[in-house]
Parts: C-alpha cells; sequence; structure tokens
C-alpha cells in the first residue's frame, strides 16, 4: 500500500476560488506496506520547486522532477472536481485541506504489481 501525502502553499492568495492557483508541492509524504500492514518503505520529500497551476479553463500545468530522466518536466492536462475529491486526468485525490495558503491532497491507487502478493494493494 503507498500512501502519498501533499502539502502544497499557494503563491496567490486572493482568488475567488481557493483552488485556482499555482500550488507549489512542500511535503510529498509516501509509505508503501504490503498487505499484511508491514511498512516496505516510508519516504517524505519536500521541494519547493515542484508545483500544479491549477486554472479557471479546466486545466493543470505541472512541473514535476522525474528521477529517471533526471530532469523537471512540464505537463497540460484537465482536471475536475466532484464533491471533497480532484480528478486530475484519470487521478482521484481527496481534498484533505483547503484554505487560501494550503492545499493538501491524499491519493489512492489500488494495483496489483509482480512485486507485492496476488492480493497487494498499492495506495498513493
Amino acid at each position: 500500500m503507498l500512501a502519498s501525502f501533499c502539502s502544497c502553499s499557494k503563491d496567490e492568495t486572493s482568488n475567488q476560488d481557493q483552488i485556482i492557483g499555482k500550488w507549489y508541492l512542500v511535503i510529498d509524504h509516501s509509505i508503501t506496506k504490503y498487505p499484511d500492514g508491514k511498512i516496505l518503505t516510508d519516504t517524505t520529500i519536500y521541494n519547493s520547486e515542484e508545483y500544479l497551476d491549477i486554472r479557471k479553463d479546466g486545466k493543470v500545468i505541472s512541473k514535476f522532477y522525474y528521477q529517471t530522466l533526471k530532469d523537471y518536466i512540464f505537463d497540460t492536462f484537465p482536471y475536475h472536481i466532484i464533491q471533497n475529491n480532484i480528478v486530475f486526468d484519470s487521478d482521484t485525490f481527496e481534498i484533505n485541506k483547503l484554505n487560501q495558503t494550503e492545499l493538501e491532497l491524499h491519493h489512492h491507487n489500488h494495483l496489483i504489481t509482480p512485486d507485492f502478493p496476488q492480493d497487494g494493494e498499492v495506495e498513493s
């Protein structure tokens, strides 16, 4: 199970819609667990260069570091909000905290991979 918590800070404070604007990644906390609950990895990354620029037109521009490329990449993808969730492209994140200066997201992703037992679950 992989859990990821992203805490972000915002560079704008006077928007009508609190989620609209550029949010910088402050903390990315990931936990990888086996189905029996044993922790495989627990990683916290602090970063201020990665961001999500959430726009009124239903698109997000992102800047994230990809270890395999050893470089930052930019991407544009759609988003929409459903109740207390934001869906980026096809990934759903629960909005745990949202105000003018903070956005905290929690992402669940259930996968079966060769690295885990057949009934393995990955949550990120």
